[in-house]
């Protein structure tokens, strides 16, 4: 009578002072790790494999390079900005001044910020190599979710970042209130809001 959980092939036993070896012929091994471990890997198994791989290393690598960057690009405004400070310090509003502390709580450091994307992405790639490998999605939902979270961080940041490009020191200093505004978080409402305006 057979017993699928059970694996039989020929082994050489070695018996020595305290221990006991069974020696396993290759051809045998590989036998047995056939009947052990073959139906575990079959055509669709190497599918659902394949495509959380090809999901998550792409992407990973992809916003590991956009967050930095763009975190490095809003660094450098940020800095620019706080050097201006100084120079505006009595002319500053209190408005001015709470716009200024919730930019400082926006500073982070760039191994900061990947932390805590790699962090996001680690539990989405958990929940969709539960879901896909159980048969309940084909498609990594949290992946795609992951992404268009990510996706909109980092235009915010990027958006956050641009405002001061191109804009010379005089200017900076004349309206600095205004770009202290355009620095927060809520800059891409504003923009299309300009964008609608100007239309």
């Amino acid at each position: 009578m057979e017993q699928d959980s059970t694996y039989v092939v020929q082994a050489e036993r070695v018996i020595t002072t305290d221990t006991i070896y069974y020696q396993i012929n290759k051809k045998d091994l590989k036998a047995l790790y056939s009947q052990a471990f073959g139906e575990m890997i079959d055509e669709k198994s190497a599918k659902e494999h394949i495509t959380l791989t090809l999901t998550y290393i792409p992407l990973a690598l992809i916003f590991t390079i956009l967050i930095t960057l763009v975190n490095v690009r809003w660094n450098r405004a940020y800095k620019r900005l706080k050097e201006k400070e100084p120079v505006v310090e009595d002319s500053l509003t209190e408005e001015d001044r709470e716009n200024i502390k919730k930019l400082d709580l926006q500073y982070y450091r760039v191994p900061d910020r990947i932390f805590f994307y790699a962090i996001i992405w680690v539990l989405s790639a958990i929940f969709d190599t539960l879901m896909v490998l159980n048969d309940i999605f084909d498609v990594p939902w949290a992946a795609i979710l992951a992404s268009v979270f990510t996706i909109t961080k980092v235009i915010t940041r990027l958006v956050g970042g641009s405002t001061l490009m191109g804009i010379n020191d005089n200017d900076l200093i004349e309206n600095y209130g205004n770009y202290i505004r355009k620095m927060l978080v809520d800059s891409i409402v504003e923009k299309v809001k300009n964008l609608i305006k100007e239309k």
